[in-house]
């Protein structure tokens, strides 16, 4: 699962110059029900 999240979040910092901290994704991540 821990893999599937790093590649969520470099393809997320790809399309998004300004990627929120790592404590920001946390809350991100915690908005998809689905990971």
């Amino acid at each position: 699962m821990a893999v599937v999240e790093n590649v969520l979040y470099l393809d997320y910092i790809s399309e998004n110059e300004k990627a929120p901290s790592i404590d920001e994704m946390e809350d991100f991540k915690e908005c998809i029900p689905w990971i």
